[in-house]
């Protein structure tokens, strides 16, 4: 969330549902554990014990009741942006290595356009819903003032009868 410099989960593979669930609820500080190190840096940041890297954030571990070993992050970038970061938690074999980088990478690059393409979307939506908002503001503007120019507007006409009819009747001069 870039207004709030917020970071959330977009979406979660735990192995059961309830963790999943309580990911999509929690949010962190932008410049927070190794996925603020990506942001800040723009590099994936390999991660191969979370109990010895200064940058890991175990709020998030302690608010999910789960436990992070090891991790890959690496960022998703849209054009010259960095929309958010996809992270790898705990591999089953062994710890990360420049091959999960590279995997994880090409990745990203598919996930990145979906945020940036959902965001956009979002934005649409919004855009939309505040132009189709300010048509009815001008249609009521319309419609009050029509129906405040109607009175004035057939008194002046009638007058303007009356006026020529008078005006007709009275004798020419010569």
């Amino acid at each position: 969330d870039e207004e709030k410099k917020e970071l959330f989960f977009l979406g979660t593979a735990y192995e059961d549902r309830a963790t999943q669930k309580r990911a999509k609820e929690i949010r962190f500080p932008a410049d927070k554990g190794v996925a603020g190190k990506v942001i800040e840096t723009g590099e994936p940041v390999i991660v191969p014990d979370t109990s010895k890297d200064p940058n890991y954030y175990s709020v998030v571990d302690e608010q999910l009741g789960y436990d992070s070993r090891n991790m890959l992050d690496v960022p998703l970038r849209s054009s010259d942006r960095i929309v958010g970061v996809l992270c790898a938690i705990n591999k089953k074999e062994g710890v990360f290595d420049n091959i999960d980088v590279d995997l994880l990478s090409m990745i990203a690059g598919t996930v990145a356009l979906s945020v940036e393409n959902a965001r956009v979307s979002n934005e649409l939506k919004k855009a939309y819903k505040e132009v189709t908002s300010l048509n009815r503001a001008k249609d009521n503007v319309i419609n009050h003032l029509s129906h405040e120019l109607k009175t004035p507007v057939a008194i002046l006409a009638s007058s303007l009868n009356i006026l020529t009819r008078k005006l007709t009747a009275l004798p020419e001069e010569t």
